[in-house]
């Protein structure tokens, strides 16, 4: 990540706030803690160790302090660090102990932790940031230990597209949109942001020697309502349920804004450096 998009992700700190406390930001939010909270039952108290790498406000911190989990939250935008500490350290005061600040970019931490270090490591949304998502990938496996679980949540590049036109009734763009890979970041001084597939994170997972052991779509349908709509608190629990029911299933999860895919390091991956 270089500096000019370090620079755009500390000079929006307060827009992406504001975004995650919207209804469409706090959709994403409640959906990704629900695929979590199955990860952590699955786990059944071994999970002691959590990196979240590329933080931002670290918007599912609570349910990893809640279970007492170490937990190491990473970024390179210190601006954005710098505010989830402040709102951790005041909600959370109790349990600063267990709160670790890391101002690092994703490729550098393999020179802070050993190998096999973490339980749990999230990489949501920086994907489309790195220059090199698979070696990026690579590397977040090696501080898993084998069992360990990589949550991975990218942009899916089949939304923008649909987004195009239907949200901003632009059938030209949204023909053009067909083909690309690379947009604009918008809310980050418009910055380029890179999108995936799910056959395309599907191949990035599996390259760095893991498994995976559940994909969905987040946010299918929830886009397309009128944002008034969503405010009211009745019809937003009922969209919320419905974006559940449908997350995992095919075909609608292929259509989601987002793709989060959970993978399990099967073994020890030996690779020539």
């Amino acid at each position: 990540m270089n500096t000019i998009m370090q620079e755009a992700f500390n000079d929006r700190v307060s827009e992406w706030r504001a975004y995650l406390e919207s209804p469409l930001g706090s959709m994403r939010r409640e959906l990704t803690l629900l695929i979590l909270k199955g990860c952590l039952k699955e786990q059944d108290g071994a999970i002691k160790k959590v990196l979240d790498v590329g933080c931002g406000l670290a918007d599912t911190a609570e349910l990893w302090l809640e279970k007492n989990c170490e937990l190491f939250l990473c970024d390179y935008a210190p601006a954005m660090l710098d505010a989830a500490r402040e709102s951790l350290h005041e909600r959370f005061f109790g349990k600063k102990a267990l709160m670790h600040f890391v101002e690092a970019p994703a490729q550098k931490l393999r020179e802070l932790f050993e190998p096999g270090f973490f339980d749990v490591v999230l990489c949501h949304t920086l994907l489309e940031y790195v220059d090199d998502d698979g070696s990026t990938v690579n590397s977040l496996a090696d501080l898993l230990r084998t069992g360990g679980i990589l949550s991975c949540m990218v942009v899916n590049s089949r939304s923008e597209s649909v987004r195009a036109a239907i949200l901003k009734q632009d059938p030209a763009g949204a023909a053009a949109a067909l083909c690309k890979k690379v947009f604009s970041a918008g809310l980050f001084n418009n910055i380029k942001k890179r999108t995936f597939s799910f056959e395309e994170l599907e191949e990035i997972v599996a390259d760095a020697g893991l498994q995976s052991i559940g994909e969905f779509g987040i946010r299918i349908f929830s886009d397309f309502y009128a944002a008034e709509k969503l405010k009211e608190q009745d019809f937003y629990g009922k969209a919320l349920e419905l974006e559940h029911l449908a997350m995992d299933k095919d075909p609608y999860r292929r259509m989601g804004r987002y793709i989060h895919v959970l993978a399990r390091k099967k073994e020890a991956v030996k690779r020539d450096e």
